[in-house]
């Protein structure tokens, strides 16, 4: 029943927005108590200023390599000169991937028994689901989160990220 403080932030990909529908621009902002940060005022590394200011949460990223390489067909390699988004004929042999599965899993263990939360992105809504499954084994308190949830399921979810009562979210489609 009291007063609570909620931050909430919205981010835009569309950033001449502003200049080409003020209208648009306005309304959008209305959603946001009319607070805006616009371009200007993030000076020149907006990123590091966002997460100076607590907008934003750092983020640690790990490249490994598996010895089980996973090929691009032709058409693989052509749909990827032209699309942003990793093909699902590949999306589907990298979640039958054991060996990156397991490494996954391993860096995942490591990351939960140093105290940290861990946000995994992962191939398909059943791959989400089946990590999630598989680093109980270990521990972890996981979730998965997918497009096909109802918004109040996707949401307790995310609540119990930020509450630390979940350590470990397998996204899929909903968080970008």
């Amino acid at each position: 029943e009291g007063n609570h403080i909620v931050k909430l932030v919205g981010l835009t990909a569309t950033p001449g927005r502003a200049s080409e529908a003020p209208l648009q621009n306005m309304q959008l902002a209305s959603l946001f108590g009319d607070c805006r940060i616009s371009a200007t005022s993030l000076g020149t590394k907006p990123i590091e200023m966002l997460q100076n200011r607590g907008i934003l949460s750092r983020i640690s990223i790990s490249a490994k390599e598996v010895s089980n390489k996973v090929a691009l067909s032709d058409s693989e390699q052509r749909n990827l000169e032209f699309a942003s988004d990793l093909p699902s004929s590949l999306l589907k042999r990298l979640a039958q991937n054991n060996e990156r599965n397991e490494l996954i899993l391993k860096i995942i263990k490591e990351r939960v028994e140093a105290g940290c939360s861990v946000l995994v992105f992962a191939c398909s809504v059943d791959h989400a689901k089946q990590l999630a499954v598989e680093s109980t084994t270990f521990g972890a308190r996981s979730a998965a989160i997918d497009y096909s949830m109802r918004e109040s399921l996707r949401e307790k979810v995310l609540s119990s990220f930020r509450e630390g009562k979940t350590n470990v979210i397998f996204n899929f489609g909903v968080l970008s």
